[in-house]
């Protein structure tokens, strides 16, 4: 009789532990974050890089897909209007697949698919704020799930 009531409460623990553990339904936008590594100090007129990273935050891993242009960079001076890069992009229509861990970050400049790299800035001399955006899409239930993630806003000086 011990025994058995042993293997009952064995059981009921080992089933309470799971339920903390199980896998959300859906992906939703809030398990994720984007986060922005960028030079201390940037010189005007000098091309500078900036590299955004897609953070899973959940207990769950997803296949992410993305384009080469996964991540863009919004810059806005002072007043909050958008700067513009100079030039013309190239992006090369290809696709990436990942598999993003719990707790794992990933980034990706495009591989050389991007020309220039959106990661890469020239500025004038200023105060300015900068968002990063990620795009990507996780497959679930047999449906493609789009997802836009922008980080919060970075203030960057440029001398």
């Amino acid at each position: 009789m011990k025994h058995a009531v042993s293997i009952v409460i064995m059981a009921m623990i080992l089933a309470l532990a799971g339920c903390g553990t199980s896998t959300p339904s859906e992906p939703r936008a809030d398990m994720f974050s984007v986060k922005v590594e960028m030079p201390e100090a940037a010189r005007a007129g000098e091309t500078f890089v900036v590299e955004g990273a897609l953070a899973n935050g959940s207990r769950s891993e997803w296949k992410i897909e993305h384009g080469a242009d996964m991540f863009t960079y919004a810059v806005f001076d002072e007043e909050g209007n958008p700067v513009l890069q100079d030039g013309s992009k190239y992006v090369h229509m290809i696709g990436f697949g990942k598999v993003l861990e719990p707790d794992e970050s990933y980034s990706n400049d495009g591989e050389g698919h991007v020309l220039p790299p959106n990661n890469e800035l020239k500025l004038k001399a200023g105060s300015y704020t900068l968002v990063a955006t990620a795009e990507f899409r996780i497959k679930h239930g047999g449906e493609d799930l789009p997802f836009k993630i922008q980080s919060k806003p970075y203030p960057l000086h440029v001398s």
